[in-house]
């Protein structure tokens, strides 16, 4: 018998369901968190120095832009990564 390099095939949609729900849980943890604390950071702070919502505004605004940029890197990775299962 010869001995062949077998390359590994995808076990039919297995691999791709999988990465699809890797990628989902993925991405929501990089929008979901940042904006729930930056949320209950800008209240705080708006109560602490008895201000009206500008922490609140500016901490989920921070949140957003850091979040595109995370985003943005790991749909980047994640591009790279469907490349070489494909």
């Amino acid at each position: 018998m010869d001995e062949k390099i077998q390359q590994k095939k995808p076990d039919g949609l297995g691999n791709y369901y999988r990465f699809a729900a890797k990628t989902f849980f993925q991405l929501t943890g990089l929008i979901a968190p940042p904006a729930v604390l930056g949320a209950f950071l800008g209240s705080w702070l708006d109560k602490r120095f008895d201000t009206w919502h500008w922490f609140l505004i500016l901490c989920v605004a921070a949140s957003f832009l850091g979040s595109m940029v995370a985003v943005r890197r790991k749909t980047r990775a994640l591009g790279e990564e469907f490349k070489d299962m494909v």
